[in-house]
């Protein structure tokens, strides 16, 4: 017997236009809400419970697709269908079933794993160009980019004969041991067991926008938000009773023998047989996305939210002095990380006739502060003002922008002393503790000498007041203001005399 009746299996349905997944939002960084049985472990989310961006419950497993396009796997694996195959990269969607798995990839190839008894995992070739999958007890469905569907594995009673014409479908679910699809023009198509008429679509046929399979009864979602449930007459336990006010519906998913609808609110409405708490809702009932429905298990999806950033100077045409003292600015969304990596990026010599290359060339801060402005004392690569560009990437989230235009950096060569009008400076490099730091004045004034970090944060005031015109000697002792050692490495050292800056590199050695 393949599937006791108590266990009945919907089909798990997930669509993915290539190149249009919707990510959704962070305000919960994604996470997955799991309910009801639970014996298995298919409720217990793997931790981190975070960035999930869709969901899919099977018999006694459940499917979670990262923002990553890394699928996580967990719940009862028996037959393998937890075991996702390698590369586990690049999947789009996710479709959990009796005792296989399907993912789809972004290059719109099809894999299959778990049990391959009805050659349920065999995709037919050519595997290209799908955009929709789906699954059943011991049979996948996949969506073809030309709007037609192919059905492979179990076909005991149909459910792999597509009606003719096999053409302008739009979405592919499937049932316990029955096959839908939805036309462009918003009629549903249903075919294989029909003992308990859930292929008899209710007139008018007309309308819908979603279909989704439960173990035998469908569900059908209307562009008013309407939800439409048939097929109850072989095993009634009021999955196919939707709740009033039968209205506001975004998505609907049918299980084993309850159903589950996601309102334009973010609450979840489920109704049907409740034998083990999947119609039990979690509190709080709010801020939910999606849904995925199981034998006897429910899901709901928190909001993802993406991390972006986005280079605002210099972002083309500057002309940014070598040893001048410059803003990196860039804007970021609320739910990035708090540490950035900062790289100077320079145009390649090897460049094709449609894109100018831009390798990094060199790290400005490996871990700056991600609060939208980094103060930089310019540096290059090499010889020649070039062209360059700023990279800002989210150490956590992975987010990255750089300069639209390229930007120059005129001046001297980069270790070179830097005279900028009218004081000339001289350092010694490497510096070591106690050293002498000797600069020249060619007219007196109020001056100020300070020591930065990498990061640009000030850690120790040399001088602060007048000093005369001649050659000037500072002493530092390797310490910050509050009488820490600074470690040994790379330091800045700037001179300011009155509204006219200088900055140069030192090596501190100990």
């Amino acid at each position: 017997m393949k599937c006791r009746t108590e266990f009945l299996v919907f089909g798990a349905l997930v669509v993915a236009l290539l190149g249009l997944w919707p990510v959704q939002a962070r305000a919960q960084d994604g996470s997955i809400v799991a309910w009801g049985y639970n014996l298995y472990g298919q409720c217990d989310v793997p931790s981190p419970n975070s960035d999930f961006v869709a969901i899919s419950g099977g018999y006694r497993y459940t499917l979670g697709l990262k923002h990553d396009g890394s699928i996580v796997a967990f719940g009862d694996n028996t037959w393998g269908q937890c075991n996702v195959p390698s590369p586990n990269s690049d999947f789009v969607a996710v479709a959990a079933g009796y005792m296989h798995s399907l993912g789809l990839k972004s290059n719109g190839s099809v894999v299959a794993w778990g049990d391959n008894t009805n050659g349920q995992c065999n995709v037919p070739s050519p595997n290209t160009g799908f955009t929709g999958i789906a699954v059943s007890n011991y049979t996948s469905l996949g969506l073809k980019s030309d709007g037609t569907i192919v059905a492979w594995g179990d076909n005991s009673v149909g459910q792999c004969d597509i009606p003719s014409p096999n053409r302008d479908f739009v979405i592919v679910a499937a049932g316990h041991l029955h096959s839908l699809g939805l036309k462009r023009n918003g009629s549903i198509v249903a075919w294989g067991y029909n003992a308990g008429g859930q292929c008899n679509v209710p007139p008018p046929n007309t309308g819908f926008i979603d279909v989704e399979g439960g173990g035998s009864h469908t569900l059908g979602l209307k562009s008013d938000g309407s939800i439409v449930a048939w097929g109850c007459g072989y095993d009634n336990y009021g999955q196919c009773d939707v709740p009033s006010p039968n209205t506001g519906s975004t998505d609907v998913q049918g299980g084993g023998h309850h159903s589950l609808a996601l309102k334009s609110d973010g609450t979840i409405v489920a109704w049907g047989r409740d034998q083990a708490g999947q119609c039990d809702v979690p509190s709080p009932n709010a801020n939910f996305v999606a849904i995925g429905a199981g034998g006897w298990h429910s899901l709901g999806l928190h909001p993802y939210h993406q991390c972006r950033v986005a280079v605002i100077a210099p972002n083309g045409g500057e002309r940014w002095p070598v040893g001048s003292q410059q803003t990196i600015t860039w804007s970021r969304t609320d739910f990035c990380s708090d540490v950035v990596k900062i790289a100077l990026l320079r145009r390649s010599p090897v460049r094709s006739s449609e894109v100018d290359i831009y390798p990094t060339c060199t790290t400005i801060a490996d871990a700056a502060p991600n609060t939208g402005s980094y103060p930089w004392m310019v540096e290059r690569c090499g010889i020649g003002a070039d062209q360059y560009k700023v990279q800002i990437t989210d150490v956590a989230a992975g987010a990255s922008d750089r300069s639209d235009g390229s930007f120059s950096i005129p001046g001297g060569l980069q270790m070179a002393a830097r005279p900028l009008a009218p004081e000339g400076m001289t350092l010694a490099v490497p510096f070591r503790p106690g050293s002498p730091i000797r600069f020249e004045l060619r007219e007196s004034g109020p001056v100020r000498v300070t020591v930065c970090d990498v990061l640009g944060r000030r850690i120790r005031t040399l001088v602060d007041g007048p000093l005369g015109v001649g050659d000037q000697g500072v002493l530092w002792d390797a310490r910050t203001d509050r009488g820490e050692e600074a470690p040994s490495g790379i330091y800045y050292l700037g001179i300011k005399l009155g509204d006219r800056q200088m900055n140069s590199k030192i090596f501190l050695i100990r």
